[in-house]
């Protein structure tokens, strides 16, 4: 027998050391980094006429420090004044409220916009009045009148429920009917069975050749709609499954489409009326007539 070597397709894996000092590297590239910047933050602030910025150890939301806060906040309102005041020597008031109202340094530092005092109690309106709303009609509405004002993460602080889609539906509402505007539902029932049919058969049916009227008693018919309607009492000479019969052949003669046997007979138990009953001797003949 041969000896055959078998190798192995295991091929552990081999740590590589230069991978920690690759992510040391690259924080001390940061750190570098930020201390240039700092120092030409510094460097500005030094031809403005402004203190410099010292370098803090803790972060911001670690400072515990009055003192150390307020430096930071003078350190950011010289920096932010000495730059509108290059960019808008003669005008920085106005563009710093045209930068406020932009919400542009928040949304790049990750902030929601700022709401003031009077929207915020606009918008604490409007999201009461949403939430007492009964349906989703009205709720489309009442969010129609500030969809297209705020942002959809604004709306989300006052309605943390809320999707986008019912927010772009409500901008789509506002749009085509208006602010706030109710949308009138006009209704449009449907007719189930064909007018001329229906009138076709009811004559049928309503004719001396179906029915007698009796002289004495009465019979209620009910609509749909609950309403009550006393008719004379009549009573019919044939069975319904004999008048369909009937009405089908006479449909044939005329050449006229009719209802389908289900339809007429559903008619037919809407429609009261007293059924003729056959007098004694006439069910013995029947009888004796199956038997044979």
């Amino acid at each position: 027998m041969s000896n055959v070597s078998i190798t192995s397709l295991y091929v552990p894996e081999a740590t590589d050391p230069s991978s920690s000092e690759l992510s040391s590297s690259d924080d001390r590239g940061k750190s570098v980094s930020l201390a240039i910047r700092r120092a030409k933050l510094n460097e500005f602030l030094t031809v403005c006429d402004k203190p410099i910025l010292t370098v803090q150890k803790k972060p911001w939301n670690q400072l515990t420090s009055s003192k150390a806060k307020r430096q930071y906040i003078g350190t950011a309102t010289d920096a932010i004044v000495s730059t509108l005041g290059i960019i808008s020597p003669e005008d920085s008031g106005s563009l710093w409220e045209a930068l406020l109202k932009s919400g542009e340094v928040e949304k790049s530092i990750g902030l929601p916009s700022p709401i003031s005092a009077g929207e915020d109690k606009y918008l604490t309106s409007l999201v009461e009045a949403y939430r007492y709303a009964s349906t989703w009609d009205t709720q489309r509405q009442i969010l129609s009148i500030m969809a297209d004002l705020v942002p959809y993460t604004v709306i989300q602080r006052y309605l943390s429920n809320i999707t986008e889609y019912r927010v772009k539906t409500a901008r789509q509402h506002a749009f085509r009917f208006g602010r706030g505007t109710p949308v009138t539902i006009s209704k449009s029932p449907r007719m189930r069975v064909n007018e001329e049919q229906l009138d076709h058969f009811l004559t049928f049916i309503t004719s001396p050749h179906v029915i007698q009227d009796l002289p004495f008693g009465q019979k209620t018919l009910a609509l749909a709609d609950g309403t009550v309607v006393e008719t004379p009492n009549i009573i019919r000479t044939l069975i319904p499954e004999r008048i369909v019969a009937q009405y089908k052949q006479y449909c044939e003669e005329v050449e006229f489409t009719p209802f389908s046997r289900s339809t007429m007979l559903r008619i037919l138990s809407s429609c009261s009326a007293t059924q003729a009953r056959l007098p004694a001797e006439f069910k013995h003949i029947n009888k004796r007539r199956k038997r044979n």
